[in-house]
């Protein structure tokens, strides 16, 4: 019974990660720049994987594997401003320098 219930516990835990970056991502959609944040699930056979290299229980329930930023290129939008500027390669950041580098 205690599997079942850790097992239970750590799906409610991911599913709550997964409302937190859905509700983070809805919230800043329309921000300039945002990029939105990715959850994955770690795959079977990875668990299987960590299941045989570990102790007993450690690989009961679900895990959340990785949250990552999706630095898709946006929508670019023209506004006229002088000082507004924008990429249009889905390669590049900006770097700003300061009195000290960048």
């Amino acid at each position: 019974m205690l599997r079942g219930l850790y097992s239970a516990a750590t799906a409610m835990d991911a599913a709550t990660t997964n409302q937190e970056i859905i509700s983070h991502n809805l919230a800043y959609a329309n921000v300039p720049g945002f990029r939105r944040s990715v959850m994955s699930f770690e795959t079977f056979e990875t668990r299987l994987q960590r299941q045989l290299a570990s102790e007993p229980g450690a690989h009961l329930g679900t895990r959340v594997s990785q949250v990552k930023t999706d630095f898709q290129m946006g929508r670019l939008e023209q506004t006229g401003r002088p000082l507004d500027v924008a990429l249009a390669s889905p390669e590049g950041f900006f770097v700003l320098g300061g009195p000290d580098g960048p």
